[in-house]
């Protein structure tokens, strides 16, 4: 399992579970790597931004910290859940 961020973060650190409690989930997830940045795309539920729909398929911002074990990613624009990834994590 992969756990990464672009900024040193304390060992063990986490993000805030008043954030993630409300955050969407991305299924069907996985992780595009373009150089030194990540991004995460799949299909989203439980959105809060009316510009997409439950079950759209997207593409997160440049993700700052990523911990697949937990299940959690943080962009810029916040934190997402991590369902499912994409064929069970088999590629």
């Amino acid at each position: 399992m992969t756990r990464r961020s672009r900024y040193p973060l304390a060992p063990g650190w986490r993000p805030p579970e008043r954030m993630m409690q409300k955050a969407p989930i991305i299924e069907d997830y996985e992780v595009l790597v373009d150089g030194e940045d990540w991004h995460v795309r799949g299909v989203l539920h439980g959105g809060a931004d009316p510009r997409f729909k439950d079950g759209a398929r997207i593409t997160t911002g440049v993700i700052q910290a990523y911990d697949e074990a937990e299940g959690w990613a943080i962009s810029y624009h916040g934190g997402y859940r991590l369902g499912a990834p994409l064929n069970g994590g088999n590629t």
